[in-house]
């Protein structure tokens, strides 16, 4: 949950926009036949060609100087955010090739001694600062020279060594420190003040940072005064021997014989093609963006039907994350992170390694972004685009003719991001039936607790769980001697802004039933029940697995030729439910746990499900306000708001680092067609040749 010190200035590379070289001459690396890594920093000195297009590394230096000249600047502010203001969606819906657009950039300005925290807009055609406003009562992003500041005020602080030496750890070096946000709890500190959390484990020589943990001490930090304003201390627990190391070979054990290779080899090269911010494989043809908040951004998602570009999403992103622990202890019960309004998801893009966190046969591609500090930098490597073969698309043994079928292709487009602990991969999955996948898989290492316990003091079975059984481990998982792995949850919540062969659409439910009565007179029937919502109240839903419950999105003022409304549905996979209360104050932020689905009317303003600001703001503007003013959702632009949740109660198998758990969601076409669209892919000789 926190950014690691020099983190961000090792993995990123700062660029002279004079020197940027086009994307004609892609890099191949060498180490990796056939992998192509693409730097998108060369777009810099290209014209931007679209209304959509990410700000270039020389609008971006044009950025930081317009408002470092700004008499309302006094030097040293930070910029926790630097982006593309997205032109309104009408406009970039009425632009046509070859026609002028705006071009905005959105800036987070910070003064941290004055604690003042601001917006500003920046004209990059007139070089001028079109707006400009203060904003009281929040908190922007965590930057990385705060998250270094936070570990040096702690590592020094009289009473947090005091604490240490009560442990016998004497070596304050040796000691990793991990800052926080700060949570949704009262604090002994001045209101509106920039508060850090900041947490400890015992490195030592680890190459792992959260080594054993020093459980029990937290210090509280205040930024703008520069020191520690409240140390907790719950009292000296061992500092667990085991070691967290898992690049140590003597926790990793000898390694188990390799299996035999296994090739993705495509001769004539990957089938996708990337142009400017452009994608195109098969029938698909998408924009892409990437923002120091969201990541990976999609912009106006078309599928080819026989030679018509149609629309599916004009624009689709994680919109929030929230990862509530479920320990009450008081060191623990404030854990909730809200990981991309508090950290950001796009600055803590992981590099990515071919055969090691993406696919051996991933195009990398290296977007720009401007540090806290404003200056452009390269993110190297952080979005991959692959291939892989897939399932099976349709098959069928017909007697007369024997077998035939086709094999699926799939092509994957994301990027990681890596947040303290935890490692989240974010990928929108095509295939050539026209469905859409959103796949999320977590990795990395749980939170540690230190306890007393050094073997698990397991209750008889059957026990219930309380009074009659209270042990060290009730709120987790014993991993290893001394080492409570803690009960969580994550929820991912993705804003999809749908235009469904246009931009009117409408929404309704569908549940699976058996009817009662004269529908089923012979007790077998199965009905597909259908509601329609015209109002953005009442499209706020939950799952319902026994309805096998869906939601379709279609335009209702389209007919195709079998007469239906053309419409994407969207299938929920694995889900949760939140466990921790409504009424607590955390969840008047993460109000998109109150259900998984919803529908409101599109806003350019209304992006962030968990509000612009998460962490200590005077007010939450949330998406439980935009569903509250009940518009119309009935042959309108509509945003659906989409929440998955793993519960993770942890087993020993995920000690020292976890095994991969997913989650996500499809989108597929339902009567888009009049019939399957991928009942034209071309034998496997021909069109599977080079994925052998």
């Amino acid at each position: 949950m926190q950014i690691a010190p020099g983190r961000l200035t090792n993995l990123m590379k700062p660029i002279h926009t004079a020197r940027i070289t086009g994307l004609r001459m892609p890099r191949i690396c060498q180490a990796l036949p056939g992998i192509l890594l693409l730097s998108f920093s060369a777009l810099g000195t290209l014209a931007q060609t679209h209304p959509l297009d990410p700000l270039s590394p020389d609008e971006l230096a044009t950025a930081t100087a317009t408002l470092r000249a700004d008499s309302r600047l006094h030097g040293g502010e930070m910029f926790p955010e630097i982006t593309l203001r997205e032109p309104p969606k009408t406009e970039v819906l009425a632009w046509q090739p070859g026609q002028p657009f705006r071009r905005e950039a959105f800036a987070i300005v910070l003064d941290l001694p004055a604690n003042r925290m601001s917006e500003a807009v920046v004209d990059l055609h007139a070089h001028h600062v079109i707006s400009w406003q203060l904003i009281p009562g929040a908190q922007a992003l965590l930057t990385e020279q705060e998250n270094n500041a936070a570990i040096d005020i702690t590592r020094t602080n009289a009473a947090w060594q005091a604490a240490m030496r009560l442990r016998g750890l004497t070596n304050f070096d040796a000691i990793a420190l991990t800052p926080w946000a700060p949570g949704h709890l009262p604090m002994p500190a001045p209101k509106d003040a920039r508060l850090l959390r900041v947490l400890a484990y015992l490195q030592g020589t680890q190459t792992n940072s959260y080594g054993p943990p020093i459980e029990g001490v937290e210090a509280l930090v205040d930024l703008n005064q520069g020191r520690v304003v409240h140390l907790l201390d719950t009292g000296v627990r061992p500092v667990p021997k085991t070691s967290t190391d898992y690049f140590n070979p003597e926790v990793r054990g000898t390694n188990r014989a390799a299996l035999k290779p296994l090739q993705i080899v495509q001769p004539e090269g990957a089938a996708f093609t990337v142009s400017g911010q452009e994608v195109s494989w098969d029938r698909w043809r998408f924009r892409f963006g990437y923002n120091t908040r969201e990541g990976l951004v999609l912009y106006q998602v078309r599928y080819v039907d026989e030679g018509r570009e149609r629309s599916i999403l004009y624009r689709a992103s994680v919109s929030e994350m929230m990862v509530p622990y479920g320990d009450p202890d008081p060191s623990w019960v404030w854990r909730s992170a809200f990981d991309e309004g508090e950290y950001g998801l796009g600055k803590l893009g992981a590099p990515l390694i071919p055969g090691q966190n993406t696919a051996p046969n991933a195009t990398l591609l290296s977007p720009v972004l401007a540090s806290d500090a404003g200056v452009v930098s390269t993110f190297t490597n952080r979005i991959d685009l692959f291939e892989r073969p897939g399932a099976g698309l349709w098959s069928h043994w017909e007697y007369a003719a024997g077998p035939t079928g086709r094999r699926n292709r799939e092509l994957w487009f994301g990027f990681t991001a890596t947040i303290g602990n935890y490692d989240y991969s974010y990928h929108w999955i095509f295939r050539p039936d026209a469905s859409l996948e959103f796949h999320v898989e977590l990795n990395g290492i749980l939170l540690m607790k230190g306890v007393n316990a050094a073997l698990c003091q397991a209750c008889d079975p059957g026990t219930k769980m309380g009074r009659n059984c209270v042990r060290d481990d009730i709120y987790g998982t014993l991993v290893a001697p001394e080492i409570v792995a803690a009960n969580h949850q994550h929820f991912v919540n993705v804003r999809l802004d749908f235009d469904v062969d246009g931009v009117s659409n409408c929404v309704k439910e569908i549940n699976v039933e058996s009817p009662k009565g004269r529908l089923n007179p012979q007790h077998n029937a199965i009905v597909a029940s259908q509601t329609v919502f015209n109002r953005e109240r009442a499209a706020a839903r939950n799952l319902n697995p026994g309805s096998a419950r869906s939601w379709a999105i279609y335009n209702p003022n389209v007919k195709t030729a079998l007469g239906h409304y053309p419409a994407y549905v969207l299938h929920p996979a694995g889900n949760a439910v939140p466990y921790n209360s409504p009424k607590l104050e955390v969840r008047q932020v993460a109000t998109f746990l109150d259900q998984q689905f919803a529908v409101t009317r599109e806003h350019d303003d209304e992006m962030f499900s968990g509000g612009k600001y998460p962490t200590l703001s005077r007010r939450y503007v949330t998406l439980r306000d935009w569903i509250h003013d009940n518009e119309s959702i009935s042959n309108q632009d509509v945003v659906v708001w989409y929440t998955m949740g793993v519960t993770h109660i942890p087993r020993p198998e995920d000690f020292p680092i976890m095994p991969s758990v997913t989650t996500g969601f499809t989108l597929a076409p339902k009567a888009f067609f009049d019939r399957n669209p991928a009942l034209d892919m071309p034998e496997p000789d021909a069109a599977d040749e080079g994925m052998k």
